[in-house]
């Protein structure tokens, strides 16, 4: 509960990527460059996967309980923040991310 970063729509990286192929069949590469791009708002993965739960179907009895990374042990070490700041990627080729709940909406036909 103590990660934070932003969930990320396949679907609106799937744009991202076709408006810079656009750029490149034009040979436009005026865009070189290191990009991040992320879902948002940030949001904690406790909060992410309740969110997940909550959309599912009314029946469903999944407890989520919240712990913090010392709790979790992994062989890599991840960042308590990794939320990445998009701003170039908006300001170069328009893309804007899409709030990641409109997009678990989506997937589940809501």
């Amino acid at each position: 509960d103590d990660q934070i970063g932003g969930p990320t729509y396949v679907g609106d990286l799937v744009k991202l990527i076709l408006t810079i192929l656009h750029h490149v069949k034009f040979r436009d590469y005026s865009f070189c460059g290191t990009y991040h791009y992320a879902g948002y708002p940030f949001v904690s993965w406790y909060e992410f996967a309740c969110v997940i739960k909550d959309s599912l179907a009314s029946d469903n009895n999944c407890i989520i309980l919240p712990i913090p990374s010392s709790r979790y042990l992994l062989r890599a070490k991840r960042p308590l923040n990794s939320c990445l700041d998009s701003s170039k990627v908006q300001s170069v080729f328009g893309v804007l991310p899409s709030d990641w709940r409109y997009a678990i909406k989506v997937i589940n036909g809501h």
